[in-house]
């Protein structure tokens, strides 16, 4: 294991190249199992390592690629498992032993049923894997390769039998995993790299992860730079020679070893790549080739930016949200928040299940709390969140936080069947350390993140120092299991301050205090609350307020997430200022005009009645009237003492205004309000998207009226929201203004990779290129638009914009990363736009204002 470590952080290590390929070539009839060879010819296996291993080969890789019980019962080999493994073990060994510092890679296949479609069960493919694993340690391997993974779960159940083996064996081993990423950028049932990097990231047992096989080097661009920078143990990087095409029933590859291998070399250089080498057609002279291009090249020292993160099947969602909390939707727990999901459970009712988590997810929520503690029906509990969680891990684009009063049974039910990182609700010290010790190594053998409750052996933590005194103390625990401080969210509890009960009127006061301490004493780790809790027992439209002022409290102490239900709070522009001076009284237990500052809420709203809306105002301007309904994503506003739907005050204004200025002068500037009110911290992503959707049906009713230009094509752009954002009013809007303009746009939609969307512009001979995102994390992906384009000695004009984007970092670090090859411009909206796109297309014009985009040295 050393020896291998030492070498690898040494130098650039080269693998071999396809086995596969080099026993077609010898054997061009046999339709056998090529790991049968193994017994039965195992001078001709031997050959193949050797051949690669004088081309330069640091590492040839077992012939078991498709030695465990799943693949070898096709054939019926099952029962030859253990001794196929050995034997490709100990041929590897011999022709390395005929070589100085080789290394032989025990190579794990992904087999041919994916447990995330429910083909496999997870513990069949660990038991699977382990007897895999058996024989290849005792064959003498150096490290473990688990390749070719194209379901997460798969990988999982991989990795939790290396970590059974190494437990039981007392042994430890370097452990590679390899997933293969389609053409289209996604592993094959749909998982994006992000997704990868937060399932994976748990397992302290990896060394590297990287890619193999399905396309050729030019493709793994984008997926190796996210790795670089998001990734922070070593990178593997083994292609296919090219995209594969059949020629009278072969499989053919066209890329020549010489460009194959300065591809490598360049992201070995750029993104500082540790693991090379060849997959499906890369022969020997693939590897001399390779070998020699990253002859003498240092391993590059990255500076990765580690990104903590939560994850389903197919993507992953930041903890840190920019602007605070990570919320987490809470309408699916059948002992609290519905009895219209206990029915569906019961009733084994899946689709309306998830058509409610859909709903959940299209409101914002980033994660979805579930709960399925069912007792007294026809199946126990663990049935229930089985099929729940089965149907959630295929068709919910969220992580999952698994929530239940009996963790000890259900957590494990639910969490084999979950292929990305989950967060699990919850621990605490209730009973001493029992329930620690019995839900910590399950949590950490599937790499979930762990909730944990203020509670110890006296009941829940009121004062702050209490609080913070028991997270100390789970935090002690959980490090002996190996969590990080990122794996542990505290959640510091908050009783109803809504009883009037004496103990607890500094409840809320000493949670906050308690938040904004344990970000010091516990440097990294997250704080949750279950946020409505503070106001059990008053009524409906009071509680909503109490709950909105405490959430936004809670997250100016420093809350990271939140569960909650975006019903039941409201964003605080809404509400009236006495209304929010109130809930702070409350909060802070402060007396208002020498009296209980709960009686005077309780009085206040008892005269007001459940006036849950005072967004609807009485407005004598039209103009406002309509901004109303876009800031507080509603359907209906007073103008003039009448109520009107938006579409009748649309109509009123369009006997004032042309409908392309109703746009640019009423609806582009409130949702500006709705995007600086997102930014302060003051609207909710659940907001946002009410907001953006009024928004859309507005434009929509006045997208018939607006002017059409019938002259002849003006010029062709490509659009896209970029990679990880979901986003797309702006650009959608965007796509609608310059198609009326007489531009020809490409609209290639949501979550876009810059070699998508360069690919797509080559493909068009567009004239430019417009990114829009709505996230922070947005301005990450449009740099590496830009910084790929220059490196590709590519100089399309950029047009960039969204709520995230901001003329200041376009115009200076966007700018500078494009080196001068091409123009960046800010465009604050579609009509800015259009002014940018018609300078490009004017030839008087077109020179100068391309020089205004570059960054001049």
């Amino acid at each position: 294991m050393s020896d291998f470590l030492s070498e690898l952080e040494k130098r650039i290590i080269l693998f071999d190249g396809a086995m596969g390929t080099m026993i077609q070539k010898a054997l061009p009839s046999y339709d056998g199992s090529n790991e049968l060879l193994n017994l039965t010819n195992p001078q001709l296996i031997q050959q193949i390592h050797e051949e690669y291993l004088s081309a330069g080969a640091d590492v040839i890789e077992t012939n078991t690629f498709g030695a465990n019980l799943i693949t070898l019962k096709d054939f019926g080999l099952e029962s030859k498992l253990y001794e196929i493994n050995k034997a490709g073990s100990e041929i590897a060994k011999k022709a390395t032993n005929k070589f100085q510092n080789k290394f032989v890679a025990g190579s794990i296949g992904p087999g041919t049923k994916m447990p995330s479609l429910q083909q496999i069960s997870f513990e069949d493919l660990e038991k699977s894997y382990l007897a895999q694993i058996w024989g290849l340690v005792d064959g003498g391997v150096d490290l473990l390769l688990i390749e070719t993974c194209y379901d997460l779960l798969q990988a999982k159940a991989a990795l939790s039998a290396v970590q059974q083996y190494f437990e039981i064996f007392d042994k430890q081993l370097p452990v590679m995993v390899q997933v293969t990423i389609e053409e289209n950028g996604k592993m094959l049932l749909g998982t994006e790299i992000d997704a990868v990097v937060a399932s994976l990231e748990p397992y302290d047992i990896i060394t590297s992860i990287g890619f193999n096989c399905a396309t050729g080097p030019k493709n793994m661009n984008d997926y190796l730079r996210y790795l670089s920078l998001h990734w922070e143990k070593y990178i593997s990087c083994q292609p296919n020679a090219g995209l594969p095409r059949l020629e009278n029933g072969k499989q053919i590859y066209d890329l020549a070893p010489k460009e194959f291998a300065e591809t490598i070399k360049q992201y070995v250089l750029d993104y500082g790549i540790n693991i090379v080498g060849g997959c499906c057609g890369t022969t020997p002279e693939f590897i001399e080739l390779l070998a020699k291009s990253v002859d003498g090249i240092n391993p590059k020292k990255r500076n990765h930016k580690h990104m903590p993160c939560l994850s389903s099947l197919y993507s992953s969602v930041p903890v840190e949200q920019n602007p605070k909390p990570f919320l987490i939707g809470e309408r699916m727990n059948v002992t609290t928040t519905s009895k219209e999901f206990r029915q569906m459970v019961v009733n084994e009712e899946y689709d309306k299940i998830v058509a409610l988590a859909k709903q959940l997810v299209s409101q914002g929520s980033h994660a979805l709390d579930l709960c399925v503690d069912l007792s007294g029906e026809k199946y126990p509990a663990q049935y229930y969140m089985e099929k729940v969680v089965q149907n959630f891990n295929k068709y919910i684009d969220v992580p999952l936080v698994i929530d239940s009063d009996n963790l000890e049974k259900m957590a494990e039910s639910a969490l084999k069947h979950i292929s990305g990182r989950a967060l699990i609700n919850s621990v605490n010290l209730e009973s001493g350390e029992k329930k620690l010790e019995a839900i910590l190594p399950i949590a950490k053998k599937y790499g979930a993140s762990v909730i944990a409750l203020t509670i110890d052996e006296d009941g829940m933590a009121l004062t702050a120092d209490k609080k913070i005194g028991i997270a100390k103390r789970i935090h002690a625990i959980a490090q002996n299991y190996g969590f990080k401080n990122e794996d542990l969210f505290f959640d510091m509890l908050t009783l109803p301050i809504s009883t009037g009960q004496l103990e607890y009127k500094d409840c809320a006061k000493e949670t906050l205090t308690a938040i904004k301490q344990i970000k010091s004493e516990i440097p990294g780790s997250y704080t949750i609350l279950g946020v409505s809790n503070v106001s059990f027992g008053l009524k409906p439209y009071s509680r909503n307020v109490l709950n909105s002022v405490f959430l936004h409290e809670a997250v100016s102490y420093g809350l990271d997430a939140a569960i909650v239900n975006p019903s039941k709070i409201s964003p605080l522009n809404s509400l009236k200022n006495e209304e929010i001076v109130l809930a702070k009284s409350i909060i802070y237990n402060q007396k208002i005009n020498s009296k209980d500052a709960l009686e005077v809420y309780i009085e206040y709203f008892a005269k007001i009645g459940n006036q849950n809306n005072h967004q609807i105002i009485d407005s004598s301007s039209l103009e406002d009237s309509i901004k109303s309904c876009i800031i507080g994503g509603l359907k209906e506003q007073k103008f003039n003492g009448k109520k009107m739907v938006l579409n009748e005050l649309l109509e009123e204004a369009r006997a004032k205004y042309q409908s392309f200025e109703i746009i640019n002068k009423i609806l582009l500037p409130a949702m500006d309000e709705v995007g600086i009110l997102f930014g302060k911290g003051e609207l909710q992503l659940p907001f946002v998207l009410k907001s953006a959707d009024v928004m859309k049906e507005a434009v929509a009713y006045l997208e018939p009226y607006l002017p059409k230009n019938q002259n002849t094509c003006r010029g062709k752009i490509v659009l896209a929201t970029v990679k990880g954002d979901v986003h797309d009013i702006g650009k959608n809007l965007v796509n609608l203004i310059l198609s009326n303009n007489g531009y020809i746009v490409y609209d290639l939609g949501i979550k876009q990779s810059s070699d998508s969307i360069i690919h797509s512009t080559m493909q068009y001979d567009a004239d430019a290129i417009w990114i829009s995102g709505l996230l922070v994390k947005s301005l990450w992906e449009m740099k590496n638009i830009v910084s790929d384009l220059a490196r590709m000695n590519l100089s399309y004009p950029v047009i960039c914009g969204g709520t995230a984007v901001s003329k200041q970092y376009v115009e200076r670090d966007l700018r500078l990363a494009y080196q001068s090859k091409g123009p960046v411009y800010y465009a604050k909206d579609a009509f800015e736009g259009i002014i940018i796109m018609d300078k490009l297309q004017n030839l008087s014009t077109r020179k100068s204002f391309i020089n205004e985009g570059k960054y001049i040295v």
